[in-house]
């Protein structure tokens, strides 16, 4: 009997077999990149714009009111992310790559997040104190005796060129500026200063209890 011959088949026939997958058509569609394809991310970019605006807003509104406007920049940051989520993902991943400046290795997205809390900070403390940084001086619990500790200090400064002294407007007398440190009262006094008369003494108060 003869042994069967088996048959030798070249690589290159099978892979001809294999379908290869079809080639993308010239000016097909691109991989998504930006905003989302359609008009989803332009109507959820346009909400969030319109959401923002009406928080801001909202926030220099009585008390019930700016609860109300912190709710929609809540609402309005969901729909940013919606919108833009994708290229601010993308270049976040960026800012977290470590870099060399000056033979020291920083991370921008460190230093973003630093910047983020100080700026919310500030946020937070200007819509708690709308009424203070507008000018509206507080008259609550000791700012009353803080704001004259300005004033007399300002008024001791131009008569006598002095930061110490006796004062009669208090009690049948007292040594001024001896029982308090005078830090917070030149605060003041410079705010004032620096407005050059666009504002009075009692605004200035209260942009610079705002500023500390």
């Amino acid at each position: 009997m003869t042994a069967p011959v088996e048959s030798e088949v070249e690589p290159s026939a099978v892979t001809e077999d294999v379908a290869s997958p079809p080639e993308p058509e010239a000016g097909g569609p691109a991989a998504p990149s930006g905003l989302p394809a359609g008009p989803s991310g332009l109507v959820a970019g346009g909400l969030a714009l319109v959401c923002l605006a009406l928080g801001v807003g909202s926030l220099f509104g009585p008390e019930p009111l700016w609860w109300a406007g912190a709710g929609l920049m809540a609402v309005a940051l969901v729909l940013g992310h919606a919108a833009v989520g994708r290229p601010v993902r993308a270049w976040w991943g960026r800012m977290s790559e470590p870099r060399t400046v000056r033979g020291r290795t920083v991370r921008p997205a460190t230093l973003i997040v630093d910047a983020l809390c100080v700026v919310a900070l500030i946020v937070v403390a200007t819509i708690m104190m709308r009424d203070v940084w507008l000018g509206d001086r507080p008259v609550s619990h000791d700012h009353t005796v803080h704001y004259f500790k300005a004033w007399q200090t300002l008024q001791t400064l131009g008569q006598d060129g002095t930061l110490h002294g006796w004062s009669h407007l208090w009690f049948g007398g007292y040594p001024a500026n001896y029982l308090y440190p005078v830090g917070a009262d030149l605060w003041v006094i410079g705010v004032y200063l620096l407005g050059l008369g666009l504002f009075t003494f009692s605004q200035a108060y209260a942009i610079g209890f705002w500023l500390f």
